[in-house]
């Protein structure tokens, strides 16, 4: 009986474990950390929600169309901890401020793992993700291994 309970235990245990794990990802999976970007455009929306805040902003191209980008950012309490707060953000998508994101192209599509965001008058600084966590071994087997193929 006790080894049942023990094995019951021991299977609840790996599986509320192993979903948190399953649900997150690789920064070298999503993004490439040899493509930093730097955009200019107009606030649009910040989503406050967990795991990730995103925020994201228009960006007018050279031929004079429009492109939306969205950036990853840490959880609400990060950037509450970084200087924002919900009255700001509103404030900015409601005015459409003018910003520089700073960041990591995605793999694919419009979105960069967002690093900074400044305002247009430059003398505020939002921190978002930071800078992204170093490779891992495995990372770098794999690049490595692709790089010599080439």
């Amino acid at each position: 009986m006790r080894s049942r309970i023990a094995s019951l235990l021991a299977a609840t245990v790996l599986a509320l474990t192993a979903a948190p794990l399953s649900a997150h990802h690789s920064f070298d999976g999503e993004y490439d950390r040899d493509k930093p970007l730097s955009l200019v455009g107009t606030m649009v929306n910040v989503d406050w929600t967990n795991p990730h805040c995103y925020v994201m902003i228009q960006v007018t191209n050279p031929d004079g169309t429009k492109t939306f980008w969205t950036g990853e950012a840490n959880p609400p309490h990060v950037l509450i901890q970084n200087g924002w707060d919900r009255a700001m953000v509103e404030s900015m998508v409601k005015t459409g401020e003018t910003v520089t994101i700073k960041g990591y192209a995605a793999r694919n599509g419009n979105r960069l793992f967002a690093t900074e965001l400044t305002l247009a008058n430059k003398t505020t600084t939002l921190k978002l993700s930071g800078e992204p966590p170093p490779p891992s071994a495995t990372t770098l087997a794999i690049t490595r291994a692709l790089k010599s193929r080439k």
